[in-house]
C-alpha cells in the first residue's frame, strides 16, 4: 500500500506541492472509467478534457483504451465535501471544462439546492499554474480555532462558513440562548 503525503509533517515547503504547507491542502484523484463504463483505478496521469475524455496521458502511464471522467461520482465527491458541516471548503480546484461538467449534471440531479450554489462558488480554474484537469485540488478555510492560533485564509469566506468562521468555538455547550440569560441575570 502506497501513502500520499498531504504536507511536511509540521508544515513548511513541501518538496511536491507550493501550497501543501499547512495540512489543509490535498490533492484527490477523479474518478474515472473506462468505455465500457467500468471504474478504472486513478494513477494522476489521464487528464480531461470539457467532454471528459481523457486528452492528455503523460509518457509512459499504462493505459488501455480511453478514459473517461465518472460525472456522476465525482459529484457524489463534490457534493459531499460541500455539505458536510466539519470540512469547511474553500475551493476545489479543476479546470473550467471539468466544473461546466459537474455543475451540468448536478442541474439535471442535484435534489438540495445547497450543494449547487456552493459548487458554483468554490469549484475553479486557477488563473495560473495547473488548471487541474487530472485531479481536485481541495483547500480547507481556517476554522474559528485555527485563526485564533494564527492561520490566516488566503481568499474569500464564503456565506455558509462565514458564521462558524466569525464566530469563535467556546469550550462547554453554551448556546447564545444560555449566555444572554446570562448576562442579564441579576
Amino acid at each position: 500500500m502506497s501513502t500520499t503525503t498531504l504536507s511536511a509533517r509540521t508544515g513548511g515547503r513541501h518538496t511536491r506541492h507550493g501550497s501543501h504547507r499547512t495540512g489543509r491542502d490535498a490533492d484527490l484523484l477523479f474518478y474515472i472509467v473506462d468505455a465500457s463504463g467500468r471504474s478504472v483505478r486513478g494513477s494522476g496521469f489521464f487528464a480531461f478534457d470539457e467532454r471528459g475524455a481523457s486528452s492528455v496521458v503523460a509518457a509512459g502511464a499504462p493505459v488501455r483504451g480511453v478514459a473517461l471522467f465518472d460525472t456522476a461520482r465525482n459529484w457524489a465527491l463534490v457534493r459531499a465535501l460541500l455539505l458536510d458541516d466539519e470540512a469547511p471548503v474553500q475551493w476545489i480546484f479543476c479546470a473550467d471544462g471539468i466544473k461546466a461538467r459537474l455543475l451540468a449534471h448536478a442541474a439535471r440531479h442535484e435534489r438540495d439546492a445547497r450543494a449547487l450554489v456552493r459548487a458554483s462558488y468554490v469549484l475553479h480554474q486557477p488563473t495560473s499554474g495547473n488548471p487541474h484537469r487530472d485531479h481536485f485540488h481541495v483547500r480547507l478555510a481556517c476554522t474559528a480555532r485555527e485563526r485564533a492560533l494564527g492561520c490566516l485564509d488566503a481568499g474569500p469566506v464564503w456565506p455558509w462558513l462565514r458564521l462558524a468562521h466569525e464566530k469563535a468555538e467556546r469550550e462547554g455547550s453554551e448556546d447564545d440562548r444560555t449566555l444572554v440569560q446570562a448576562l442579564v441575570a441579576p
